[in-house]
């Protein structure tokens, strides 16, 4: 039980760090960004780090990008990360 204590601590902490910045742009210069997508403070929108370059890419109609699976998902079961709905 322990252990799995500390490995929620670890997790929550790591995602915690991962988007410390909320929505802003990711530097995509860092290699470890490289290929990841982030949030937008646009919800239907995300940043796409590729080639150490900043993309903004859209989701699809009714959908929006959800933070934490780093996808976009239907509107339905979006999750306001940014705090701007």
């Amino acid at each position: 039980m322990k252990a799995f204590l500390a490995l929620f601590v670890l997790i929550l902490t790591i995602v915690s760090t991962t988007f410390a910045g909320k929505c802003d742009p990711p530097n995509c210069k860092d290699p470890v960004n490289q290929g990841l997508k982030f949030p937008h403070v646009d919800p239907v929108k995300y940043y796409l780090c590729q080639y150490n370059e900043l993309h903004e890419r859209f989701c699809g109609a009714g959908f929006a990008f959800h933070a934490l699976r780093r996808q976009c998902v239907h509107s339905s079961v979006w999750e306001d990360y940014c705090g701007k709905k």
